[in-house]
Order: structure tokens, then sequence, then C-alpha cells
């Protein structure tokens, strides 16, 4: 499996040690999957099935106004 060489300061070491052990994982681990995260942001499963699910008269479109309504404008 390749493998890459990171150089950090030693205060920010244990801030990453600190970091992953919160999380039970490798410092590897922990390090890859926030870079990843950056590479090819994801959106948790069941996220599509959010659209459109809110059920609240409340939550409508706003009345749309005419095109003709709009202001003229200066032709540039």
């Amino acid at each position: 499996m390749p493998q890459i060489s990171l150089y950090v300061s030693q205060p920010d070491l244990v801030k990453i040690q600190n970091a992953a052990a919160q999380e039970s994982q490798s410092v590897s681990k922990w390090v890859i999957t926030r870079i990843m995260t950056h590479i090819e942001p994801a959106y948790p499963p069941g996220y599509e099935a959010l659209a459109g699910c809110i059920q609240d008269d409340s939550f409508c479109r706003p009345e749309q106004i005419a095109f003709s309504a709009d202001v003229s404008r200066e032709s540039l």
C-alpha cells in the first residue's frame, strides 16, 4: 500500500494524536479521513430523500411577479 509522509510540528502532532484517540482511530486513519472529505465530499446516506419532505403549510413558495413588472434596464 502506498505511503505518505507529513511534516508537522510537535504541538500539532500532539493535537492530531489526541483527536484520533478521541475517535478511537489510528493517526493514519484519522488523517486520511480528513483529507478524503476535502477531496471527495459526500452527503450522509438518505440525504436525497429529504428533498420535498417538509409537510408544513407555512413553508411555501412566495408569489412570483410577472417579468413585465420588472424594472426597465439600460442596455450595455
